[in-house]
């Protein structure tokens, strides 16, 4: 399977619309249909962003241009190498504050910038609290 048939598989399990993926991947609906179908290849950040996005190792993806069988099966994003001494008090915070799991799971729809700027705005707030 290439690598447009990866993408293209990864997304459809997830039942996403490319527009869903183009939001989170901050990119146009067009270009994700264009890697769907091999008219255009992702740069090697535009691939580890979809192996972040897909929760896939990102020799997966690239499995056959490197020769290498990679499965598919889940695997902590790369990026987060070892869990946080303090995770566990985020995820308790979610399991208990179901307003704040709401929020965050309104957030994941947003694209990749709007997060940010959410967050940055959240930053900003906390640290007038922290001045009173």
């Amino acid at each position: 399977m290439g690598l447009s048939e990866k993408l293209r598989a990864l997304r459809k399990e997830r039942e996403w619309k490319q527009r869903y993926v183009a939001g989170k991947m901050n990119l146009s609906r067009s270009t994700i249909s264009k890697f769907e179908t091999g008219k255009q290849i992702p740069e090697v950040e535009v691939l580890l962003r979809f192996a972040e996005l897909f929760h896939v190792d990102p020799d997966y993806l690239i499995s056959e241009l490197t020769g290498m069988n990679i499965s598919n099966e889940k695997r902590t994003p790369y990026i987060f190498n070892k869990a946080s001494e303090n995770d566990h008090i985020i995820l308790e915070m979610v399991k208990t504050n179901p307003r704040l799991h709401k929020l965050l799971l309104q957030l994941d729809q947003f694209p990749v910038k709007e997060q940010q700027k959410a967050i940055e705005m959240l930053e900003i707030f906390l640290k007038g609290l922290n001045k009173r």
